[in-house]
This record gives C-alpha cells, sequence and structure tokens, in this order.
C-alpha cells in the first residue's frame, strides 16, 4: 500500500484516509466506513512480506482478533485483500497517542515495569498476555 492511496475507495466501502502509523508488518490508515458512517483504521500487511504464508499468517490474526472481546484489545470489524492483492485488517479507530509517544513521555526504563504503565497495573495477567501480543496492531494508532 503507497500514499498514492489515499482519498481512494477500497472494495467499494473505505475511503482511505491519512497514513496513521507503520511497523514491521505494514502500514496503518484512518479511513472512513461508507456504509456505517464510521471512522475506522486499516492496516495493511507490507508488500515486502507479501508470501503465501505470510498473508495465510495474516488472515489467521485478523480471525482470531475479531473473536476476541475485550475493552482493552481492539476490534477487529472486517478482513480483505485489495485490487493489488495486498491483504487488511479493518479496526475501530482508538484515539489517543501510538505506544512510542506514550514510552517516550513514560521513559523507556518505566516501561519495563507495567505498574508504571496508566491503565496497565491493574489489568489480570490472563488480560496483560493478550495485550502485549496486540501491541503492534494497537501501537500503531495516534
Amino acid at each position: 500500500m503507497d500514499d498514492d492511496h489515499i482519498e481512494s475507495l477500497l472494495v467499494n466501502r473505505y475511503l482511505l484516509g491519512e497514513k496513521i502509523g507503520q511497523g514491521a508488518m505494514g502500514q496503518v490508515y484512518r479511513a472512513l466506513d461508507t456504509r456505517l458512517g464510521s471512522v475506522v483504521a486499516i492496516k495493511f500487511l507490507a508488500q515486502t512480506l507479501k508470501s503465501p504464508a505470510m498473508c495465510d499468517r495474516f488472515a489467521l490474526e485478523a480471525k482470531a482478533c475479531a473473536q476476541l472481546n475485550s475493552d482493552f484489545i481492539v476490534n477487529v470489524t472486517d478482513y480483505g485483500v485489495d485490487e493489488q492483492g495486498i491483504p487488511f485488517h479493518v479496526m475501530e479507530y482508538l484515539e489517543g497517542q501510538n505506544l512510542n509517544h506514550a514510552r517516550t513521555q513514560i521513559g523507556t526504563t518505566a516501561m519495563g515495569d507495567r505498574r508504571s504503565v496508566p491503565g496497565y497495573g491493574g489489568i489480570a495477567p490472563r488480560k496483560q498476555t493478550a495485550i502485549r501480543g496486540r501491541i503492534p496492531t494497537v501501537a500503531a494508532h495516534d
């Protein structure tokens, strides 16, 4: 996915907006769901990772995340493949700061102690594990 597709309509439904994050797995864009009128986040698999095995893993991630229901895990609402064959997840859009910004404010040494991260210390260990597994997806959102 490249920035030339901003303001284009993805699968006749999602109007792509600006890039809001990028990581090793791909890029995340803000978008408008034209059917429901809601703002969403769309994560595209990086083109450099577009092997059959990675596409399968990306699809499995979307399916697994769609089955989870927690206030601490972003909701995945759709999965698809664009016109160029690049897989994507559609997720709820969350307002706030990204993880890198939070780490800068809190300090990288404090991030090692989960109790120092606002809202993290009171979470059950089972949910902490789920959150740690989701940080790459969630962290890309501003």
